[in-house]
């Protein structure tokens, strides 16, 4: 494991973190948007656990896929993310 690695994926998740509360912020909600910063922040951290436990994460655009990279049931989750919102 190399913990630079792990540090570098909790940096860009909470980036995306904060890009989703600036946007929750402004007058004219994006609710599109917000939700694909969420859910990149929440990838983003499963990738660093992964990275942290000597798993690396396949590279893969696959949605509603369980294990892949990209499609970490993320797909569906998008879908009531208004909910989410704070």
């Amino acid at each position: 494991m190399n913990i630079e690695d792990v540090k570098e994926w909790m940096e860009i998740a909470d980036n995306d973190f904060d890009s989703a509360i600036l946007l929750n912020e402004s007058v004219r909600k994006h609710y599109e948007i917000i939700c694909y910063h969420c859910a990149q922040t929440v990838e983003k951290h499963i990738k660093g656990y992964l990275i942290s436990k000597n798993i690396i994460p396949q590279k893969t655009h696959e949605s509603n896929t369980p294990g892949k990279a990209g499609g970490l049931f993320l797909g569906t989750a998008q879908s009531g993310c208004r909910c989410l919102l704070f």
